[in-house]
């Protein structure tokens, strides 16, 4: 015969072990959120380098093109990727 202390029925999460799941996946997001904020940082600054490089280069055939420089930088659309 079985004593009723040795059948258990468990449909669920204690309390303390949604705790510790929890602490974990907080642990887990400190971790993880400065690099990703790093890596964000990083693509932004591609970005940003990108667009100088090529900013210079439309100025570079501006100035080839016509021995002077813009009078505006609005000129310089034609020589960028998204101008024109």
């Amino acid at each position: 015969m079985v004593s009723q202390n040795a059948v258990v029925c468990r449909r669920g999460l204690t309390l303390i072990e949604l705790l510790v799941v929890v602490a974990i996946i907080a642990l887990l997001a400190a971790l993880l959120l400065p690099v990703v904020n790093y890596a964000r940082k990083r693509g932004y600054e591609a970005t940003c380098l990108s667009n100088l490089r090529q900013l210079s280069a439309a100025w570079q055939l501006y100035t080839e093109d016509y021995k002077d420089y813009p009078p505006s930088l609005a000129d310089l659309l034609p020589y960028t990727k998204r101008g024109a």
